[in-house]
């Protein structure tokens, strides 16, 4: 049987209640941007073999999805507490920690209601996503046009590729249509190819490929980054590259990565020369095809040409009570 790194079939739906929503983004490196982040589901069903998300809150990710079921009135009442004590509400990004239109979101709609909850006090959102199920919220996003923005992970054009890395993620034709309907829209979408796999999805024609497919149905901008790795995503690829017999794979990563000086954190980091090439590349690819670009935790910001996600969506100014003077 070949090498699975979820533990159940099929996986598991837990109902929750949560205490609290809407966080602030811990921002790694100078190029993040300020932003407020909410996360109505916990773990993720498309099951990413090189997944970031699976040591943040539990060690079920990939088998258990959290439904968040009072995240809408939670909301409602962090929102309404947040307004009392800033002069700014900035953006929310929704579900930096997992998919917020993964599958469940068909039955839960609880991403919706969030939406409907920011959409109520005039604030900016973001989602980002593998997912086309969006497109049920497609009227709902649209005539707030000018305050969210849509952004897709293509990590590869590939459809074998993507059946094997993100086996339970839809088609990158879905993901790509999807781009192109919210443009049409007059929607911002972006797309972030994230993470680059080196010796794997990281050639000149590759890139380049995606990068034409979003450009070419309306993205203006997209986010780079090469894998880093972790000490359970090294676990999985390790096991993954030896079930498959993958052993110059595996002598390549383990050249690559695994420097004491390119360690940052609990993570380690590409060679600092492979990570420049790959972004002088798309950089240039970047200025090609007209898009504005950026790095995500590379700690390159002289790279980027725009934000580093790409969202430029307005802060809402709040107005306070004016003071009556007896």
């Amino acid at each position: 049987m070949p090498y699975q790194w979820w533990s159940h079939d099929p996986i598991g739906v837990e109902e929750t209640t949560c205490k609290s929503l809407l966080h602030p983004f811990t921002a790694h490196h100078s190029e993040c941007p300020n932003r407020l982040v909410i996360n109505p589901y916990t773990g993720c069903q498309h099951r990413c073999l090189y997944c970031y998300g699976t040591y943040f809150f539990f060690p079920n990710f990939f088998d258990i999805i959290q439904v968040k079921t009072n995240a809408p009135q939670i909301l409602q009442k962090e929102i309404q507490k947040y307004k009392k004590k800033h002069e700014y509400f900035p953006q929310v990004y929704i579900s930096p920690a997992t998919d917020s239109y993964q599958p469940l979101e068909r039955r839960y709609h609880i991403t919706r209601q969030c939406v409907q909850v920011l959409q109520s006090h005039n604030i900016s959102y973001y989602f980002m996503s593998k997912s086309d199920a969006m497109l049920e919220d497609l009227d709902l996003h649209a005539h707030y046009r000018d305050r969210c923005m849509g952004i897709w992970t293509i990590t590869s054009l590939d459809e074998q590729r993507r059946k094997i890395w993100e086996p339970f993620t839809v088609s990158i034709k879905k993901r790509l249509d999807a781009l192109e309907r919210f443009s049409e829209e007059g929607i911002p979408t972006a797309f972030r190819i994230d993470p680059i796999l080196p010796f794997i999805d990281d050639s000149s024609e590759q890139l380049e490929a995606i990068i034409a497919a979003c450009a070419e149905r309306g993205a203006i901008h997209f986010t780079t980054s090469v894998l880093k790795l972790r000490k359970e995503i090294w676990t999985r690829l390790e096991n993954f590259f030896q079930d498959r017999g993958e052993s110059t794979l595996l002598q390549q990563y383990q050249n690559l990565y695994f420097n004491p000086s390119d360690r940052r954190g609990s993570y380690y980091y590409p060679k600092t020369n492979y990570r420049q090439n790959i972004l002088t590349l798309l950089q240039n690819l970047a200025k090609k095809y007209e898009l504005s670009f950026g790095t995500c935790l590379e700690g390159m910001p002289h790279f980027n040409t725009g934000p580093c996600d790409g969202v430029c969506l307005p802060a809402l100014k709040i107005k306070k009570p004016q003071q009556k003077f007896k």
